[in-house]
């Protein structure tokens, strides 16, 4: 891979990262909206509405690291090809990683610590599509990466 060609792949993977964190506040304001909040309102802690909020972003966050992390494990073999139980210490980690997004959503001594609320079971379902949305980008710039030959 010429230098140029790193230097286009930092280029894109910066937007792309950039993009996730739109997506991240995209989540937090439909979290807002569909609690009743409306522009210009200020909301902080303990408003239930900064805090379902704070728990959506949160959420979303660790749901794709979770993504991130399997997707990662090489930079052009598809996920198909590398697997999700290959590596041992990875799925501790995401064990730890749901047991902590858990104890911070849903035991009273996170919510008051990390100021955030429990959310059902629907909310957590509304977040699967931004996990989806990572895959199919990462492993879209994979199979491009490996039809360029970088692979």
């Amino acid at each position: 891979m010429t230098e140029s060609c790193r230097e286009h792949e930092t280029v894109i993977l910066v937007d792309f990262r950039h993009g996730l964190i739109g997506l991240q506040h995209f989540y937090a304001l439909l979290a807002l909206n569909a609690s009743g909040w409306g522009y210009g309102q200020v909301s902080e802690p303990p408003d239930p509405l900064y805090l379902t909020a704070t728990t959506v972003c949160l959420g979303v966050i660790v749901l794709l690291q979770i993504v991130n992390v399997f997707l990662c494990r090489n930079p052009i073999r598809s996920l198909a090809s590398t697997g999700l139980l290959g590596n041992w210490p990875i799925l501790w980690g995401v064990v730890a990683e749901i047991g902590a997004i858990g104890l911070i959503a849903y035991a009273p001594l996170g919510n008051d610590f990390f100021s955030t609320a429990s959310l059902p079971p629907s909310v957590w379902l509304a977040l699967l599509p931004a996990a989806g949305i990572l895959l199919v980008l990462e492993e879209g710039r994979k199979w491009s990466a490996r039809r360029m030959g970088d692979g």
